[in-house]
């Protein structure tokens, strides 16, 4: 065949290191385009973006050929760097070591969508640190929650930075390396914020999208 044909749609998470708040309003305005830009460079495609003050989800394209741990390494170290060298007062701002990357259909690609559009909503229900193990179990991906809690909750009172990696089963990916950096181009539409309170959901699990 002369040619490949693809539709590769990734639902990807990762939160900001020990889970802290760097994302406020200015820079979510700035953010999420510039990231579209990085996938851009990567002949990606971010289709649905949304960011919390301490994780993004993305519903990104995939070329044929790409990489999902590289793009994941482009996208958070590029990034990471585009926000120390726009803002003096940010050099504090780092990402997770780990991402959670989960598989969907063209059949959901409408759900997924609309779940990150909703985001502020959800979380007025439940925590970053809920979501990620629901979306983990959703998918099918095995996890020891001991380490989940260890990436995913925010540093103790004496600073102590926590290296624990999220587990390589199924959809779970990694950071691995710095790589160059990315110019991005065109904006993506901006998003509302939000302010969460700390329930938790009764049935989380029945929020998230089907992933089938």
């Amino acid at each position: 065949m002369p040619h490949s044909f693809t539709n590769i749609l990734v639902h990807a998470v990762f939160g900001t290191q020990d889970r802290c708040r760097f994302i406020d309003e200015e820079l979510r305005a700035r953010l999420l385009p510039y990231l579209a830009g990085i996938a851009r460079e990567l002949d990606a495609s971010i289709l649905t973006g949304n960011a919390m003050p301490d994780h993004v989800h993305l519903l990104v394209r995939l070329p044929p050929n790409a990489n999902l741990a590289d793009v994941m390494r482009v996208a958070k170290t590029n990034s990471s760097r585009w926000v120390h060298q726009t803002w003096a007062s940010r050099r504090m701002f780092a990402w997770q070591t780990g991402y959670g990357a989960f598989s969907v259909s063209q059949s959901n690609r409408a759900a997924v969508s609309q779940y990150i559009g909703n985001h502020e909503k959800h979380h007025r229900r439940f925590t970053f640190q809920q979501e990620f193990m629901m979306l983990l179990r959703k998918n099918g991906v095995d996890f020891d929650e001991r380490y989940i809690g260890e990436i995913l909750s925010p540093a103790s009172r004496a600073g102590r930075r926590y290296a624990a990696p999220i587990p390589t089963a199924g959809a779970v990916g990694f950071l691995l390396s710095p790589a160059s950096r990315a110019s991005p181009r065109k904006q993506l539409p901006p998003f509302g914020g939000y302010e969460p309170r700390r329930e938790a959901a009764a049935d989380g699990a029945s929020q998230l999208p089907a992933y089938s």
